[in-house]
């Protein structure tokens, strides 16, 4: 069974961690690229990476929204990682997922 939010649980009784990768699966099907570090890679990629590196960078996940503040930003050469839009528009990938959070929240 994939992940996915269940209709029997509130959001609010979901923990942070089990957020985020419901947010990262949905990433895997959006139909726009993700701009890392100059090289452009697919949405399923993207969510891949963040899914490795959530699981290495889990500890002390007090707020998803904070997290993805801090951890989806930049790359760890300082370089803000963008979703590219097939129109050619550009989105900083961190306010895409915190979208998909408020989406996910209700709010």
């Amino acid at each position: 069974m994939g992940i996915g939010i269940s209709p029997e649980k509130k959001i609010t009784e979901y923990t942070q961690l089990e957020i985020l990768l419901v947010i990262l699966e949905q990433l895997k099907g959006d139909d726009f690229k993700i701009l890392h570090d100059g090289h452009q890679y697919s949405a399923g990629w993207g969510a891949e990476f963040a899914k490795q590196y959530l699981a290495r960078n889990q500890s002390g996940i007090m707020d998803a929204a904070e997290w993805i503040q801090q951890h989806t930003y930049r790359t760890s050469n300082g370089q803000i990682v963008y979703v590219i839009y097939q129109d050619g528009t550009q989105e900083p990938l961190r306010d895409v997922l915190l979208n998909k959070l408020k989406k996910l929240s209700g709010i």
